[in-house]
C-alpha cells in the first residue's frame, strides 16, 4: 500500500500545480474584465439597466465577460464585446472622443483576452515574450489609429445613399482576405 501512495501523491501534486493561476494569466484577465466593463460604462452613460434595451445589452456582455474569464479562448467572450457596439449604434449624441475610448477600451480588452488565451492557466510570460507580445500589441494599436483617423476624416464628408454599394463590397473583400484559407 505505501507503493500506491509514494506514486499517486507525487502524480496528485503535479496534477494540482497544474490548475493553479500564474500571476500573469490572473493579471490578463483582470486587465481584459477591467476594459470591457470600463467599455461598457462608456457605451451607456445613462446606466446599465436605465431601460430594456441597455439592460438587454449589459446582460449579455456579463454572460460574454463570465465566458471569458472561464475560458478567454471562447467564442462566447465575444458577446460582450458585440454588446458594446450594439450599444453604440442607436446613439444619437455619440461624440468622436467617447467613441475612442471605447474603442481603446475594447483594443486594450482584446489584447488581455488573446493574449491570456495563447497561454495555460498556469504558464508564466519570459521578458522576451513580452517584448514580442508589445511589438505586436503596437502594430496593432498604429493600424487601429489609421484606420480610426481615415474614418474620422471621412465621416465629416457627405457621401450619400450610393456609397453603400462600395461598402458593401469593401467588407467583401476584407472577408475574404482575413478569412483563414485551407493549404493545398
Amino acid at each position: 500500500m505505501r507503493w500506491v501512495q509514494r506514486f499517486v501523491d507525487p502524480l496528485a501534486r503535479g496534477l494540482l500545480l497544474l490548475r493553479t493561476v500564474s500571476p500573469e494569466q490572473a493579471g490578463l484577465r483582470l486587465l481584459g474584465l477591467a476594459a470591457t466593463v470600463a467599455a461598457l460604462l462608456l457605451t451607456m452613460p445613462g446606466g446599465l439597466f436605465s431601460g430594456l434595451g441597455p439592460a438587454l445589452l449589459s446582460l449579455a456582455a456579463i454572460a460574454g465577460l463570465i465566458a471569458s474569464t472561464l475560458a478567454p479562448d471562447s467564442d462566447l467572450g465575444l458577446l460582450a464585446s458585440a454588446a458594446v457596439v450594439l450599444g453604440l449604434v442607436p446613439q444619437a449624441e455619440l461624440t468622436a472622443g467617447r467613441a475612442v475610448l471605447v474603442a481603446l477600451c475594447l483594443l486594450a480588452a482584446h489584447c488581455a483576452w488573446a493574449l491570456a488565451a495563447t497561454i495555460p492557466l498556469h504558464g508564466r510570460l519570459t521578458r522576451a515574450a513580452w517584448a514580442l507580445t508589445g511589438r505586436a500589441h503596437l502594430m496593432v494599436l498604429v493600424a487601429s489609429a489609421a484606420g480610426a483617423g481615415l474614418v474620422l476624416l471621412v465621416s465629416r464628408v457627405d457621401l450619400g445613399p450610393w456609397m453603400l454599394v462600395p461598402a458593401v463590397l469593401a467588407l467583401a473583400a476584407l472577408t475574404v482576405v482575413v478569412l483563414p484559407r485551407r493549404e493545398r
